[in-house]
């Protein structure tokens, strides 16, 4: 009888906005590594696209997609596609992973590509699971438009200058230097 075991994979995303733009950018999860207990060598990939997944929105807003995945092997490979989401409104950060064994030992770490040694146990010896958690980061770009114009007619003003200033400690402070607008 082989030794089997759960590989759990997750991927949390910061809201459902983002989910759904990397949804439409064919985002997927690959794992490598031995998926078929008979053949000794069964290396073999598997595509986890957002639409396997089973899907849950989380109380603060995130969104966290799983799999759940029989292994065979002692070693697997698992790598983040396509989640560099630079769109109009968004700009990828980083990504980290929280690999937890069946102990609970937990490795962290900053990648979208990972290697893991996966533990494997007889059936009889019940079913444990470990997982492999990532979490992406995304800067919001902001744009601000500035557009000085006259009062009384609404056409634009050339030339115009601002400073752009924040309230902090309860004071203003100017964070750049004069913005020339055209």
């Amino acid at each position: 009888v082989p030794k089997s075991g759960v590989l759990n994979v997750t991927k949390t995303f910061e809201n459902e906005e983002i989910a759904n733009l990397l949804n439409e950018n064919n985002f997927s999860i690959d794992v490598t590594g031995n998926f078929l207990s008979a053949v000794e060598n069964g290396e073999a990939t598997i595509y986890n696209t957002m639409d396997s997944a089973k899907k849950v929105v989380n109380r603060d807003g995130t969104v966290t997609y799983s799999w759940s995945l029989a292994i065979f092997g002692e070693e697997y490979k698992v790598e983040e596609k396509n989640h560099n989401l630079d769109s109009d409104g968004w700009i990828y950060s980083k990504t980290e992973y929280v690999y937890t064994s069946i102990e609970g030992n937990a490795i962290k770490g900053e990648s979208a590509s990972v290697t893991i040694r996966t533990e494997r146990q007889f059936d009889d010896e019940g079913k444990k699971s470990q997982t492999l958690a990532f979490s992406n980061y995304y800067t919001a770009i902001a744009k601000l438009d500035l557009k000085k114009v006259s009062a009384n007619s609404e056409t634009p003003i050339p030339g115009a200058e601002f400073k752009l200033s924040k309230f902090d400690n309860g004071k203003w402070v100017v964070i750049n230097e004069d913005i020339q607008v055209n």
